[in-house]
């Protein structure tokens, strides 16, 4: 929220060494990743990241994931879209 992305993909990076199966910092490590400059590294994750979750897509975030303003939102699923994640499975 606050776009210290960098910041971001560390403390995803560590959530994810306690809790290497967590889906949603998976996902938010695609997002702060790519919104950090790191494009391949997040399509690299992201395609891990599926394997798991074969049915995540732009729309599957929308429906499933809450945000707690509509702009945070949009800035997710904008890393999300940098890394490679498509808007229909």
């Amino acid at each position: 929220a606050a776009g210290r992305f960098s910041d971001a993909a560390q403390y995803t990076t560590q959530a994810l060494r306690l809790r290497p199966g967590f889906q949603g910092a998976q996902r938010l490590r695609c997002a702060s990743l790519a919104k950090a400059g790191q494009v391949d590294e997040a399509r690299s994750f992201l395609a891990t990241v599926r394997r798991e979750q074969p049915q995540l897509s732009i729309q599957w975030v929308r429906a499933s994931v809450p945000y707690q303003t509509p702009e945070l939102m949009e800035q997710y699923l904008d890393g999300l879209r940098k890394a490679g994640l498509n808007e229909e499975c």
